[in-house]
């Protein structure tokens, strides 16, 4: 399994880099099925914006150029990478495929601001929730253990009325990809501070079952669970 995970994870980069520089006949090639996207076109409807939650499961890059393709307006927000070289280049990348970036992280005190702002204009916005930074994250049981997950998404919800929708793009084992969109995950409803852990909680359990499926998939390389 971990071997395998190992040669999913270099195929994934690869299929990464070949369609990021622009081969969007190659990104259709590689796309074999979608399931659940009446969710997402449903949330856009009410025209308060979707908060689009994915994790390190799958190829979660594809699935942001994939939505662009179909013509979604689209932030990702993520931390800087180790160099500003590598960030700025990610960042020139998505732009050519007309995604938006919003990096957040130290230093970045409006970044929040900016995530409201594109969910008011009724776009989309895509938050990995499963490797929060440092201050970011809420404890929530996965799998049956403690497991820190973002706090973003909730917050977000709260103040803005956005829909909570999972998304992930996963390899079959043609190597072609299906796009999965689950339906709008129901938030809690009440003061930020009594409803922001358990609609967090919510969102962590709506992973488990993909995880399941897609273990070989699952690229979080990092600990995950607290050791008792």
């Amino acid at each position: 399994m971990y071997l395998q995970g190992i040669r999913n994870f270099g195929r994934m980069l690869g299929d990464y880099f070949i369609t990021a520089g622009g081969r969007r006949d190659r990104l259709e090639a590689l796309f074999d099925s979608a399931s659940g996207w009446e969710h997402v076109e449903t949330a856009r409807a009410k025209g308060r914006g979707v908060i689009l939650v994915t994790g390190h499961l799958g190829h979660w890059e594809l699935g942001a150029q994939w939505l662009a393709r179909c013509g979604v307006s689209l932030t990702i927000v993520t931390l800087p990478e180790p160099s500003p070289e590598l960030s700025r280049w990610r960042c020139a990348a998505r732009r050519q495929l007309g995604i938006g970036t919003l990096e957040v992280g130290p230093g970045r005190e409006f970044s929040f601001v900016e995530m409201l702002a594109v969910l008011r204009r009724n776009e989309v916005l895509a938050v990995l929730v499963d490797r929060p930074y440092e201050g970011t994250g809420l404890a929530v049981r996965q799998f049956g253990q403690e497991t820190q997950f973002s706090m973003a998404a909730a917050m977000l919800a709260h103040h803005s009325g956005a829909a909570v929708i999972p998304a992930f793009v996963v390899a079959q084992p043609s190597w072609r990809y299906e796009s999965i969109a689950l339906a709008e995950v129901p938030m809690e409803v009440g003061a930020l501070r009594k409803t922001m852990l358990p609609n967090t909680q919510r969102i962590a359990e709506t992973f488990e079952s993909l995880i399941r499926r897609y273990p070989e998939q699952w690229f979080n390389y990092v600990p995950l669970y607290t050791r008792p």
